[in-house]
């Protein structure tokens, strides 16, 4: 979740909000140009002049459009999923499993796909002569969110 709340995300967040309500603004300002230019031409207009000039247009529309989709896909990946508690409820369940049972098979191998890596840390305790033994798990939280969109 902190991967979503940096200042570096909401700064691209903004800047993407703005280009897509730029875009947009773009996109009314040629649909509303051409009306005009259609109602001032009249249903009698059907040159090749203005076929082309109607073309244009429309290659114009049509690059502004992908111009927002491509912007909302990148506001898309930087914005948490709505799910985010169900994520995470799925992953501690998963997490419960191998602590049971290490090798539990419905548990090792979603979490082997969303392990980014591990950390093993041995240090020997003089006191009880016995290895102390911890392990760091760090995940890949892009990939724990596109494995709940497979699931």
């Amino acid at each position: 979740m902190a991967q979503f709340d940096s200042g570096k995300i909401e700064k691209r967040r903004s800047k993407l909000e703005r280009e897509i309500e730029q875009l947009k603004g773009e996109l009314e300002a040629v649909r509303t140009g051409l009306n005009k230019v259609i109602d001032a031409l009249g249903p009698d207009a059907r040159s090749h002049e203005i076929r082309a000039f109607f073309d244009d247009k429309s290659e114009q529309i049509h690059r502004l459009k992908l111009d927002i989709s491509r912007c909302e896909r990148e506001l898309a990946e930087t914005t948490p999923p709505k799910s985010i508690d169900r994520i995470v409820a799925h992953h501690k369940t998963l997490i419960a499993k191998l602590e049971t049972w290490s090798r539990d098979p419905e548990a090792v191998a979603p979490m082997r796909q969303i392990i980014d890596r591990l950390t093993i840390h041995a240090i020997w305790n003089e006191a009880e002569e016995c290895w102390e033994r911890t392990c760091e798990v760090m995940f890949d939280f892009s990939a724990i969110i596109a494995a709940d969109k497979r699931r």
